[in-house]
């Protein structure tokens, strides 16, 4: 048996969207947004996942300018480019670390 044989997993990726006819969706009307908080156990990092679907004709959004990667330090998307993720820092461990110290607005609570 050769060791050095590698074996190749076909990934399996969302099929294109078809291109909305002239004159149908504009999606404009109303979109759902779908916002999940995930905190990473084995690296202490918290992210948000954004996705966004126009529900008149159910087409999903796909995320632009962003790399087709899984990273947990710098805003990406995943390789179908439906969901982003963003990195987020709790404010108080945003103000200790050295290089941003600076003079950071108070975030201040508005009551409801």
């Amino acid at each position: 048996m050769n060791e050095n044989v590698i074996h190749r997993v076909p990934i399996e990726m969302p099929s294109a969207l078809p291109a909305p006819e002239p004159g149908s969706c504009l999606h404009n009307e109303e979109v759902n947004t779908v916002c999940r908080f995930v905190y990473l156990e084995d690296t202490h990092h918290y992210t948000l996942e954004l996705r966004a679907t126009c529900v008149t004709c159910g087409i999903p959004f796909r995320f632009v300018e962003l790399p087709h990667a899984i990273l947990i330090t710098r805003p990406s998307r995943d390789m179908s480019g439906i969901t982003a993720s963003l990195p987020l820092v709790p404010d108080e461990e945003l103000r200790k670390l050295s290089e941003f110290q600076h003079d950071w607005p108070q975030c201040e609570e508005k009551d409801s």
